[in-house]
Order: C-alpha cells, then structure tokens, then sequence
C-alpha cells in the first residue's frame, strides 16, 4: 500500500504528446448542452467560460486550467458503487489520457479525487488508481507534505487519493454520511492549502465523463439539474427555511419565477473558499428539516398552506386524484410533494439559494436523471451522471405507474418496450432499448434480479456509450463477470 505525500516526487507517468491544435476549431469542441447560468442580479444566460475561450481561439493563449478536487464518501454499509461506478469510470479517464493520440492541451480542468472512505468500505478502493493520504497527526507536517505531493507532481498528472474517517456518531439522518466528511479531517485540512479553486462532490454510484476534463466551472458553482419535487415543494422549503432557519439571513433568489433556481439534483461543483460555508448551511437545514419539519403537527400545518391549498385544487382535484392519506401521515407529506428521506435534497436547495450569489443549474451533471435521452449531450458536455437515477427514470417516463424494475421486472419490461416501439420515439438502434436488452437478461432468469446486477448493466452499456475506449470493454463484479 502506498502513502502519498511523502514520495509523491519518485511517481512519474509518460506524459501523452502535445498536438498541434486548430484553435478556432476548439470553440466548438467545448460547446455546452443544456447548461444554462443564472446570475441572481439579471437573470441572463451564458454558457460558462466561453469568454476566456474566445480569446484563446484569438490569440492563440491557453487561459490555466482550473484545479478541482472530486470528493466522494464511500457508504459505511456494504456496497459494491463504487466499484461499479465511479472507480471504473475514473480509470477510464486515467487511461484515455494515456492514450498517444489523447490531446491534454485541449483540457480546460486539472481534476484530482479524494475519497472519504471507514475503515471497512477504504477495502473496496483499487490501490493501482487511488493511493492513501498519509496522515501522521502532525497537522503543521502533514498539510507540508501534501502541498508537495500536490505541487510536485508529473507534469499533468491527475491523482487519486483516500483516507479513513470515522462514522458520525448520533447521527440520525442515514445519508448524511455522504455529507458529514466534508467537516471532518483530512478534508478540512485539505482545503486550508488553497491548492484547489472548485470541489466536486459526487456520489460512489455516479460515473465520472471525460467533460470533467473539459466543462469549466464558473462563478459561484454548478449544480446538477433534475427533478425533486412539484412546484409547491418550492414553496414548501422557502416556507421552512423562513421560520426554522431565520439566522440564514436573506436569500439571493425568490422561491419561484423567472429567478428562481430551476429544479435540481444533490450533485454540488462549487468554490472551494465557500464550501465550508456551504455545507455547514446544508447539514443544518438537513438535520432541522429531517427533525422538525415532517412531523404530523408540521404536515397537519402545511396542509392549511394557502400556496398548498392551490396547489391542491389545481394538481390533485383537476385531475381527478384523491389525496393519498396514511394513517401517521397526510397527503402533502409524501414523495413527490414534501418526503422526510429526501431531506438533504431540499437542504442542498436551501443553501443553493442562500449561500450561491450566482449558480448554474445544469445537465452537465447529474446526467440523464431526468432524461432518457443519450444523443444530445456529447461525452465533452458531460461532467458526470448520477446513474441510479436511471432505474427511476426509466419507470417516470415508460414504465407502468404500479410497478418498479426491482418489484415487478417482467411486467414493467414489457410496458416498457411496448410502449417505445408504439411511441416510434426511439430508433430501432437506440441505447435505451440495449439497457433493456440487458435488464432482460437478468430479470427472466430463475431467481430474483438483484438490484446491484440491474444498476451493473445500466452503467456498463452507459459507459460504452459515452467513453469510446471502453467499447468491448466489461465490467467485473466481485463474484465475477454478470
């Protein structure tokens, strides 16, 4: 096992040749899909960086790459994610940029990895890839040995580095160890060397594109654009960050409207000189809105809402629903309206909207979360895809109403393909119908599909889409090739 930062000067890697490049040919290369920026003051769009590119193509000058550091938390409990996502997705990149022919001038971002990982879970983290942070205990020692490691490096060189944290004890909320590392050790310590400009946090079950490399990141920060909630969960959590978390101050955007920050995933991409600010907010309104904001007498409360009194008669009664009610809950205190497991979701919105003077909601992460669609976003456009969200999607867009791939695979395959060969939607060469070619393949067998399986063939046929190398390429669980 290798420690870094003690001889981080002794690893070298061939660095790939520089080509010669054809700058006004390079704007087109970086084109944005479905990324759009919102400035809190005057609500225009740009695409992000496209200033500096500009110029490059003019003049001929390479603006410096921006240094991000990716940070992911392995789960505490038994997972194979990361070996299926976003490991293998890493070493994808790794191993694309040690092509001849890959062009690392094209590049706009210098992105390293640091895994937060427990004792138990830093066993899953292949040590050809991923090296330990050495930690000793000396802080003053430790920070001078990882500037050098970080300053000191091969020419290019990305690297990849973990180290063990303890579990949060008392913590009631069974995601936020996903969050939790980022106010622990070493991390902390990390970000007091001013090293890197922008972290990116992601999820184990997430595949990292080679738009990582590619897709600048501006101003205050990016977040992953997708679905969490109706237009009423807005008002819902403006509504309790105003009377559970007044010490927050004043937003920089209304709760809904033309200002307003679109719909949006958890995935965060941020400054790095705001990020202590940030997920200090977030675990806040995490654990106040987890605690306090779900209870009967709360929902009972929000039900009275004249927002959500609208949002009644115009959704659910319009349209002939019946308000689903349970015996410990009430209607509005159920996914997609206002869910108690989604709280950090809502939390991350909170302090989008309080912390993030400007912010870019974007497709550039959390890929595919909300669509279906693989053609309209290129491999360079995409930073990352948070690829759980697939199964979801999946079953949202095609699938029957009363069943899920996991539950009832049969019945919903064939809802599924029935009704994308009557769409005419989807050529007969589509990747969504080899995703269900796969899923096939495992949910008629004898025994029960396992969900790990099912998310393991989404991300392989995922992967071979969007990283040409990997064409040909299988992915290996544990007990072997599925």
């Amino acid at each position: 096992m290798h420690a870094m930062g003690n001889d981080a000067d002794a690893r070298r890697r061939r660095t790939p040749p520089l080509r010669l490049l054809v700058p006004l040919l390079c704007v087109a290369l970086f084109r944005v899909s479905d990324v759009v920026r919102f400035s809190l003051r005057s609500g225009q769009y740009d695409a992000p960086g496209a200033a500096s590119w500009e110029e490059w193509a003019l003049t001929g000058a390479r603006p410096p790459k921006v240094k991000t550091l990716v940070v992911t938390q392995l789960p505490p409990v038994k997972s194979e994610h990361y070996n299926l996502y976003l490991g293998p997705s890493w070493r994808r990149l790794m191993e694309d940029r040690r092509r001849d022919t890959y062009d690392t001038s094209t590049e706009r971002v210098h992105a390293d990895l640091f895994i937060a990982c427990t004792q138990h879970s830093c066993d899953q983290i292949d040590r050809q890839y991923c090296n330990l942070l050495n930690v000793t205990g000396d802080h003053s020692a430790d920070q001078m040995a990882w500037t050098n490691m970080l300053e000191h490096r091969a020419p290019g060189e990305l690297l990849c580095y973990y180290a063990p944290v303890p579990e949060k004890t008392g913590e009631t909320y069974k995601f936020a160890h996903s969050l939790n590392f980022l106010e622990m050790e070493p991390f902390v310590s990390l970000m007091q060397l001013n090293y890197y400009e922008y972290v990116l946090r992601t999820d184990a079950d997430a595949v990292l594109f080679s738009g990582l490399l590619h897709v600048k990141p501006t101003g205050s920060g990016m977040v992953g654009h997708g679905y969490y909630g109706e237009n009423v969960t807005n008002h819902i959590v403006r509504h309790f960050a105003e009377t559970l978390l007044p010490d927050l101050g004043e937003p920089f955007r209304e709760a809904f409207g033309p200002g307003a920050t679109p719909s949006m995933q958890s995935t965060l991409y941020i400054r790095a000189d705001l990020v202590a600010k940030f997920v200090a907010t977030l675990l806040q309104a995490t654990r106040t809105l987890h605690n306090e904001a779900f209870e009967r007498g709360a929902c009972k409360k929000l039900e009275q809402l004249e927002v959500v009194q609208q949002f009644k008669q115009s959704y659910i009664l319009a349209e002939g629903k019946k308000p689903p009610v349970g015996p410990k809950k009430t209607w509005i205190c159920m996914w997609p309206f206002w869910m108690k497991g989604t709280s950090s979701l809502y939390a991350t919105r909170i302090a989008v909207d309080y912390v993030l003077e400007n912010v870019t909601v974007t497709s550039a992460l959390d890929a595919l979360s909300t669509k279906l669609s693989f053609g309209d976003q290129p491999a360079v456009d995409v930073i990352q895809s948070h690829v759980l969200g697939l199964k979801h999607n999946i079953k949202e867009s095609f699938g029957p109403g009363d069943s899920t791939i996991c539950v009832a695979p049969n019945q919903t395959l064939k809802g599924l393909r029935s009704r994308i060969l009557a769409s005419g939607e989807l050529g007969p060469n589509h990747p969504m119908l080899g995703i269900l070619d796969a899923i096939e393949t495992v949910a008629y067998s004898s025994t029960t599909p396992v969900p790990s399986t099912i998310y393991h063939r989404i991300a392989e046929i995922v992967l071979h889409h969007y990283v040409p190398s990997a064409k040909g390429v299988s992915l290996v669980l544990s007990g072997g090739r599925v």
